[in-house]
């Protein structure tokens, strides 16, 4: 089985669980897998992978990056190259530009965003002779693939629409309630309303934070936002937003501690602006695991896999006092794991080994041989 070199700028975050679950089913095909990037990956199943440290910085020039790695690829024999994360058509075109066509590159592009802003670079990219598979990773495939057709884009053999995948085991998300909130130090007794992850503006955690001052004087429920605020836009005070029942839990939270947040959780909220439109959210499909209510702006691809699985509740999108409504209405009128739909949609999402078989062009009929 050929090897594979994945080219990535970082091996943190979603980035390394990627890495990681890749490396497996690779191994389990029998394929080596290769990284390039700035800084090592440590994660699971790092002694399935053969790592070579990029000379170009993460911040550095770009197109620096890439002939690196095609000079690397060229070293060692392998002419498939990986790009998990591509949110830059334009670099990699540029490269490309000085590259032979010896090589057969896939990549991910995770949601339609970044693709809408520049979608004459990405058309190009997705035609160059040397890009043998796009997968378009979404949490509503059809849904994408249709937003995709009135945009009049992607419109190309090798492109494929899969949902966003699984990231963390399973198991880590099966804490009793009481369990994880001891583990937290959170209160017992109180209903917990979570915000996870960064602070980029487009997250929208100023949005969250500006609505809960309707809460101010509620000593009956429990805001807890967990994540660096290090990502915050310039000019955030966490300080301006203090008040007695809103904690936070300012730093990176590691793989384990992320799950029992959101067992801890009765309800998390993703207070997504506008311009999160047509990208993905890993926090949904967490919250699917722990088995725990969304609330969400109605924007998609996520209002209609909210409705179509069950799986909470939608606010009009910046709108900070429908989002505080929707909190208030939460709290009168709970929503328990029974009534939601998590398992189907667990079950609609495609596992590892199928995205492997789709970035490597095989068959399960091959694989069974």
């Amino acid at each position: 089985m050929p090897a594979t070199l994945v080219i990535t700028d970082r091996t943190t975050s979603f980035l390394a669980k990627y890495i990681g679950n890749f490396a497996r089913e690779l191994a389990e095909l029998g394929s080596q897998l290769y990284t390039i990037a700035p800084a090592p990956y440590t994660g699971l199943h790092q002694d399935q992978i053969i790592q070579q440290l990029s000379t170009v910085p993460a911040s550095g020039a770009e197109v620096e990056r890439y002939m690196e790695a095609f000079a690397y690829a060229r070293s060692q024999g392998i002419t498939h190259l990986h790009i998990p994360f591509l949110n830059d058509a334009e670099t990699l075109l540029k490269a490309l530009s000085s590259s032979t066509n010896e090589f057969q590159i896939t990549c991910s592009i995770f949601g339609l965003a970044a693709y809408l802003q520049k979608p004459f670079l990405y058309e190009q990219l997705i035609h160059h002779p040397v890009v043998r598979k796009v997968l378009i990773h979404s949490n509503a495939p059809e849904i994408t693939r249709r937003t995709a057709h009135y945009f009049q884009i992607l419109n190309a053999s090798n492109v494929t629409y899969m949902h966003d995948p699984i990231y963390d085991e399973p198991g880590m998300y099966q804490a009793e309630q009481e369990v994880a909130r001891r583990w937290l130090n959170l209160p017992l007794d109180l209903p917990i309303i979570l915000y996870f992850g960064t602070y980029f503006h487009k997250k929208g955690a100023d949005l969250l934070l500006d609505s809960l001052a309707e809460f101010s004087d509620r000593q009956d429920v429990c805001f807890v936002l967990a994540g660096s605020t290090a990502t915050a836009p310039a000019g955030f005070d966490k300080a301006k937003y203090q008040q007695p029942n809103v904690i936070f839990d300012d730093r990176y939270i590691d793989e384990i501690t992320a799950g029992q947040y959101f067992r801890a959780a009765d309800l998390i909220v993703q207070p997504y602006r506008r311009l999160y439109e047509h990208d993905t959210s890993g926090v949904l499909v967490q919250s699917s695991l722990a088995q725990r209510p969304v609330l969400i702006p109605d924007i998609s691809p996520f209002c209609e896999t909210v409705q179509r699985f069950h799986l909470g509740l939608t606010f009009r999108c910046e709108d900070r006092h429908d989002l505080a409504h929707q909190i208030a209405h939460f709290l009168t009128h709970p929503m328990l794991p029974s009534d939601l739909g998590c398992r189907e949609h667990l079950q609609y999402i495609e596992s590892w080994a199928k995205i492997t078989y789709y970035l490597l062009d095989l068959e399960e009929k091959e694989l069974a041989v």
